[in-house]
């Protein structure tokens, strides 16, 4: 499997998980992210393009990145799965969104992330878009793929081959 951790082993006696045993929910890593970024920032100000610009681009990123993370969401709900990473993936999603990214929803949640940065002109919360996006990568995004090529085999594998993770 491209790039994939593996799953955490069940317990001895219980039956596996079904759902991909992701290292915190996304938005809550995005919450504790941005809140790392407020603290260092009210420790050391550091801008990054000040205002009224900052404000301008921040809120042109901000509902990208929103309109994408909905867009993903809605159309995991159009497919009957479920959107939580805590409950199983009931359907592979290919379409939409998904055509061009296997994780607009994160795609989306990285924007969001950056334009908090921009817009409240907090160069800590720019600079932890990468942390984010890289915690993201490997404690969520990585087990995901090991679950859902468990869960969907090779047509999960096809659908890795033809799109990219990111964009």
């Amino acid at each position: 499997m491209i790039g994939a951790a593996p799953m955490d082993a069940p317990e001895p006696g219980s039956a596996p998980a079904d759902h991909p045993n992701v290292v915190a929910h996304p938005p809550l890593i995005l919450l504790a992210s941005l809140g790392l970024g407020w603290a260092l920032w009210t420790l050391v100000p550091v801008s990054v393009l000040g205002q009224p610009l900052g404000a301008v681009v921040g809120a042109v990123i901000g509902l990208v990145g929103f309109i994408l993370a909905a867009m993903g969401a809605v159309r995991f709900r159009a497919a009957g799965t479920n959107v939580q990473t805590s409950r199983p993936a009931e359907a592979l999603v290919r379409s939409g969104p998904y055509r061009l990214s296997r994780n607009p929803i994160y795609v989306g949640l990285v924007f969001v992330h950056a334009a908090v940065g921009i817009g409240f002109d907090n160069a800590w919360t720019l600079a932890l878009t990468a942390v984010f996006a890289a915690v993201l990568h490997v404690g969520v995004i990585r087990r995901e793929e090991a679950y859902l090529a468990a869960r969907f085999g090779q047509a999960y594998r096809d659908y890795c081959a033809r799109t990219r993770r990111w964009l």
